[in-house]
Protein backbone atom coordinates (compact mmCIF):
# COMPACT_ATOMS: atom_id res chain seq x y z
CA UNK A 1 0.00 0.00 0.00
CA UNK A 2 1.02 3.59 -0.40
CA UNK A 3 1.07 4.23 3.36
CA UNK A 4 3.53 1.44 4.06
CA UNK A 5 5.69 2.53 1.10
CA UNK A 6 5.72 6.06 2.45
CA UNK A 7 6.67 4.97 5.95
CA UNK A 8 9.28 2.43 4.81
CA UNK A 9 10.90 4.37 1.97
CA UNK A 10 10.64 8.04 2.93
CA UNK A 11 11.20 8.12 6.69
CA UNK A 12 14.84 7.32 7.42
CA UNK A 13 18.09 8.63 8.86
CA UNK A 14 21.03 9.16 6.52
CA UNK A 15 23.52 7.69 8.99
CA UNK A 16 24.11 6.61 12.54
CA UNK A 17 22.46 8.83 15.14
CA UNK A 18 24.55 10.26 17.97
CA UNK A 19 24.41 13.55 19.89
CA UNK A 20 26.24 15.55 17.20
CA UNK A 21 24.09 14.27 14.34
CA UNK A 22 20.96 14.72 16.48
CA UNK A 23 21.83 18.38 16.99
CA UNK A 24 23.41 19.25 13.62
CA UNK A 25 22.17 16.54 11.27
CA UNK A 26 24.10 14.47 8.77
CA UNK A 27 24.66 17.39 6.38
CA UNK A 28 23.23 15.34 3.53
CA UNK A 29 20.70 16.49 0.98
CA UNK A 30 18.07 13.75 0.88
CA UNK A 31 15.48 15.79 -1.00
CA UNK A 32 16.74 14.87 -4.46
CA UNK A 33 19.09 12.57 -6.28
CA UNK A 34 21.52 15.50 -6.61
CA UNK A 35 22.84 14.86 -3.11
CA UNK A 36 25.26 12.20 -1.97
CA UNK A 37 22.50 10.14 -0.38
CA UNK A 38 21.38 6.93 -2.03
CA UNK A 39 17.86 7.38 -0.63
CA UNK A 40 15.56 10.34 -1.19
CA UNK A 41 12.54 11.64 0.67
CA UNK A 42 10.01 14.34 -0.07
CA UNK A 43 8.91 14.69 3.56
CA UNK A 44 10.03 18.12 4.71
CA UNK A 45 10.74 17.12 8.31
CA UNK A 46 12.92 14.18 7.20
CA UNK A 47 14.83 16.46 4.83
CA UNK A 48 15.36 19.07 7.55
CA UNK A 49 16.51 16.56 10.17
CA UNK A 50 18.92 14.75 7.87
CA UNK A 51 20.43 18.00 6.69
CA UNK A 52 20.57 20.12 9.84
CA UNK A 53 19.30 18.13 12.79
CA UNK A 54 17.15 19.44 15.58
CA UNK A 55 18.86 22.86 15.42
CA UNK A 56 17.56 23.60 11.93
CA UNK A 57 14.11 22.28 12.86
CA UNK A 58 13.95 24.67 15.83
CA UNK A 59 15.11 27.56 13.64
CA UNK A 60 12.59 26.65 10.95
CA UNK A 61 9.65 26.42 13.35
CA UNK A 62 10.77 29.71 14.93
CA UNK A 63 10.66 31.40 11.53
CA UNK A 64 7.17 29.99 10.93
CA UNK A 65 5.96 31.16 14.33
CA UNK A 66 7.44 34.65 14.04
CA UNK A 67 6.13 35.07 10.51
CA UNK A 68 2.67 33.95 11.58
CA UNK A 69 2.74 36.32 14.53
CA UNK A 70 3.77 39.25 12.35
CA UNK A 71 1.05 38.62 9.79
CA UNK A 72 -1.97 38.27 12.08
CA UNK A 73 -2.88 40.35 15.12
CA UNK A 74 -5.36 37.82 16.45
CA UNK A 75 -3.61 34.89 18.07
CA UNK A 76 -6.21 32.44 16.80
CA UNK A 77 -5.39 33.22 13.17
CA UNK A 78 -1.68 33.28 13.92
CA UNK A 79 -1.82 29.80 15.44
CA UNK A 80 -3.90 28.49 12.55
CA UNK A 81 -1.42 29.86 9.99
CA UNK A 82 1.48 28.39 11.98
CA UNK A 83 -0.27 25.00 12.11
CA UNK A 84 -0.89 25.13 8.36
CA UNK A 85 2.85 25.68 7.83
CA UNK A 86 3.71 22.71 10.05
CA UNK A 87 1.26 20.49 8.18
CA UNK A 88 2.38 21.66 4.74
CA UNK A 89 5.99 20.80 5.57
CA UNK A 90 5.01 17.13 5.91
CA UNK A 91 4.52 16.73 2.16
CA UNK A 92 7.56 18.67 1.07
CA UNK A 93 9.84 21.54 1.95
CA UNK A 94 7.93 24.79 2.30
CA UNK A 95 11.08 26.89 2.46
CA UNK A 96 11.73 28.68 -0.78
CA UNK A 97 9.55 29.90 -3.55
CA UNK A 98 6.34 28.06 -2.89
CA UNK A 99 2.76 28.94 -2.10
CA UNK A 100 2.92 29.10 1.70
CA UNK A 101 5.82 31.52 1.92
CA UNK A 102 4.62 33.48 -1.10
CA UNK A 103 1.20 34.04 0.45
CA UNK A 104 2.79 34.74 3.86
CA UNK A 105 4.94 37.51 2.48
CA UNK A 106 2.04 38.91 0.46
CA UNK A 107 0.02 39.10 3.70
CA UNK A 108 2.95 40.71 5.50
CA UNK A 109 3.67 43.29 2.78
CA UNK A 110 -0.03 44.11 2.42
CA UNK A 111 -0.27 44.70 6.16
CA UNK A 112 2.83 46.92 6.08
CA UNK A 113 1.72 49.00 3.11
CA UNK A 114 -1.81 49.45 4.48
CA UNK A 115 -0.54 50.71 7.83
CA UNK A 116 2.57 52.72 6.88
CA UNK A 117 2.56 53.90 3.30
CA UNK A 118 -0.90 54.27 1.88
CA UNK A 119 -3.21 56.61 3.80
Amino acid sequence: TSTSALLNDHIFLAGRLDIATFLFGFQQNVSSAAGVSYRISDIGWVVLFNYGGIIIIVLFTSILFILSSLIFREKKFSYIWFLIGLIFNIKGMIIGLNGYFFISFLFLFTKYFKSNVVR
